[in-house]
């Protein structure tokens, strides 16, 4: 199980890196998750996070030219911590592999900073935060690159296309990242 805001640098690239290649495994074969989140991400060596990884949980999984829903939404479905502006919304035709970026983004910003990147105390406040972005402020309990803000920013975009399209692409900005400096945090 990820443990949020406690894992070093190197272990939350190594898991952000494994989970942007099943990620590509499932897009490649029109399946979108829809419900990205700690409690679906598995490690296989507990001593060693981001050795081994497996995505489970495929419930919601949107099989992509396979959907027959009439009109233009659906019920929201998702956890709401990670769900995309357009699973809040019930925009189905929206949804895609960036609808699992946006998720994968508000666990890069919890394995970070040890909290969610939207607060609300309801499902609607809560809904209301990530449709208007107003996200909580990136304070990281590790030293991550100065950049991941910024990584993590474009996958948290409103406008589906405003983001990273593929996890391949998402894969190799996060390489280009510069690694931090190893040593405490300021905490000035």
């Amino acid at each position: 199980r990820l443990v949020a805001g406690q894992l070093s640098w190197g272990h939350q690239r190594r898991i952000l890196l494994r989970l942007l290649g099943a990620l590509a495994y499932a897009h490649a074969r029109g399946l979108v998750h829809r419900d990205l989140k700690p409690a679906n991400v598995l490690l296989r060596d507990p001593d060693d996070p981001g050795g081994g990884l497996v995505l489970t949980d495929f419930g919601l999984a949107q099989a992509g030219e396979e959907r027959e829903v009439a009109g233009l939404t659906e019920a929201p479905s998702g956890t709401p911590h990670y769900m995309a502006p357009e699973q809040f919304e019930g925009h189905w035709r929206d949804y895609g592999p960036w609808t699992d970026l946006y998720a994968l983004g508000c666990l890069a910003f919890r394995m970070a900073t040890g909290r969610h990147p939207y607060a609300g105390s309801s499902m609607f406040a809560l809904a209301f935060s990530h449709l208007q972005g107003k996200r909580e402020a990136f304070t990281p309990r590790v030293c991550v690159p100065s950049d991941l803000e910024v990584w993590i920013g474009r996958l948290l975009r409103i406008a589906p296309g405003a983001r990273f399209q593929r996890a391949a692409d998402a894969a190799f900005a996060l390489r280009q990242l510069v690694e931090p400096e190893e040593g405490p945090l300021d905490d000035t």
